[in-house]
């Protein structure tokens, strides 16, 4: 992060600096890596893991992560192909990056269905913090927000009809809860 700032130190500065530092590095303590998550795929043995995209694999991968609960982490102008949207006016990362991260069925799912990026979908959560999938008329995903703040615990309430549920921190204050039903 040092390095790439101070490299562009000779034509930024202040604020500018930092953003334009942030839309190729990740400031310190907040790389998608460091959250256990995420992933980058390639196809061995060819270093260069763009062109996992292009290969049969990883169009399908791709297209179907979400249902195995991953998602394409940082869509960009024409990547990872010309179909999808570009989100990086939300997720502030202009560069293209082969990356994938883990957040569950339930909330894959939902983005997938709706289009959005990881971004995007907290922020529609905090602004309606109860969805309902359904698949065949049956209740098949619920998500629940609620407010956590900075709270050293917080109540979670299981229905009994939920076959699993997995709790998890949106890093803006809230809990996030994904109950599975039959």
């Amino acid at each position: 992060y040092e390095a790439k700032k101070e490299a562009l130190s000779s034509r930024y500065s202040g604020d500018t600096l930092e953003e334009q530092t942030k839309k190729s590095v990740n400031y310190p303590g907040t790389s998608e890596f460091q959250s256990g998550f995420s992933f980058t795929m390639g196809i061995y043995p060819n270093p260069d893991k763009l062109a996992f995209q292009a290969s049969d694999q990883g169009k399908w991968f791709t297209e179907n992560c979400w249902k195995y609960g991953f998602i394409f982490r940082f869509p960009t102008q024409d990547f990872p192909n010309s179909s999808w949207v570009d989100k990086s006016y939300k997720t502030g990362v202009t560069v293209t990056l082969n990356l994938y991260r883990w957040v569950g069925i339930p909330h894959a799912t939902v983005m997938r269905q709706m289009d959005f990026c990881l971004e995007e979908y907290v922020e529609y959560l905090m602004a309606h913090p109860h969805l309902a999938v359904y698949e065949d008329g049956k209740l098949k995903y619920e998500i629940f927000r609620q407010e956590a703040g900075d709270a050293a615990s917080v109540n979670i309430r299981v229905p009994l009809a939920a076959v699993t549920y997995i709790a998890s921190l949106d890093n803006m204050g809230g809990v996030v809860t994904a109950y599975t039903y039959q």
